[in-house]
């Protein structure tokens, strides 16, 4: 598999808490339960049967065969779902172990994607591994959680996290015929770019992703319903790298949903975003485009097809209230 893990300048002297509650190795079993339920319900999965959670013995150091794998920390994904943001979710867990890839009798991490190491095996000795129907996931030497995102554990891990991110961020990209994700790579308008891990020398405090296509750094950051790709620059005083506001590529990040999209609320959109969604209903009963700028984005969505016999009486109820909203807004 193709490594897509990226290793950048040096170390980035940077702490910021999760601040997640720790859980001491006295509490019992009901109340890992309880954590790990706590944080399932947070993202939406039913923790009603709680039969199923089982928790095998850890005897010694030897990691549990049906264990093996990637792990990822679980607020690090609740962060990710959250803030739609790679590098807001790394900061807010950078004290907890960044990625976890456990082998038969070994499992490493890499600090911050910036420095690789086997976790020592006394503190593994301490792990709690927790079986949830289908799910798998660890309990480190403090109380913290972790879930396994593929069953493979050597490097490829790497390749498993960046795709995993990718897939979360470009989610709302996924119905466009121009936007490919691939082996952990992002395919846009057929330019291959790889997710940067290694966040260290780079300036990164709001921005969401930044990704390289082998000769230049970009910083990818989403704006309403569109994301834009920045140029970046060195910065001569401390040797790190930094955006520019020059526009690489600027692409759409929406579908249609009819359960989000609805209800969505437009006072917080800008008038580019208004006219976007404003221009989604029409996409979505086949209107034919005149402006160029929309005929290129509507028509690089897989489900977009134009009928001939449009007719804006063909929209539902709630079309019309959302497209009339919008006209209000933007007078």
């Amino acid at each position: 598999m193709k490594k897509v893990f990226i290793p950048i300048f040096l170390f980035l002297f940077i702490f910021i808490s999760c601040n997640k509650k720790e859980i001491s190795e006295e509490k019992s079993w009901e109340e890992f339960s309880k954590t790990v339920n706590e944080i399932k319900k947070k993202q939406g999965i039913n923790t009603e049967n709680k039969s199923e959670i089982q928790f095998p013995k850890n005897e010694n150091t030897k990691i549990p065969e049906e264990f093996l794998g990637t792990y990822i920390p679980m607020n690090f994904e609740l962060f990710l779902k959250s803030e739609h943001s790679y590098t807001k979710a790394l900061y807010q867990t950078w004290d907890l172990y960044t990625i976890l890839m456990l082998q038969n009798d070994i499992c490493y991490s890499d600090l911050h994607f910036h420095d690789g190491y086997a976790i020592d095996n006394n503190l593994i000795s301490k792990w709690k591994y927790i079986k949830d129907n289908e799910n798998y996931y660890i309990i480190d030497e403090k109380g913290r959680l972790y879930k396994r995102i593929n069953t493979d554990g050597s490097y490829n891990g790497y390749e498993f996290y960046a795709e995993y991110v990718l897939t979360e961020i470009f989610k709302d990209a996924k119905h466009k015929q121009n936007i490919k994700l691939i082996d952990g790579f992002v395919y846009i308008d057929d330019e291959q770019f790889t997710i940067v891990l290694d966040m260290n020398f780079l300036e990164a405090e709001n921005d969401c992703i930044w990704l390289t296509n082998g000769e230049q750094l970009f910083v990818l950051k989403i704006e309403g319903l569109t994301a834009k790709i920045y140029k970046t620059e060195s910065i001569e005083s401390h040797h790190g790298i930094k955006e520019t506001d020059k526009i690489y590529k600027e692409i759409p990040m929406f579908y249609w949903n009819d359960e989000k999209y609805p209800d969505l609320d437009i006072s917080k959109l800008n008038k580019n975003d208004l006219r976007l969604l404003r221009n989604l209903i029409y996409a979505k009963h086949g209107y034919q485009f005149k402006s160029e700028d929309l005929k290129q984005i509507y028509e690089n969505f897989d489900w977009y097809k134009v009928n001939p016999n449009f007719k804006e009486s063909s929209f539902n109820e709630r079309e019309v209230l959302l497209k009339d909203s919008i006209i209000n807004k933007e007078k």
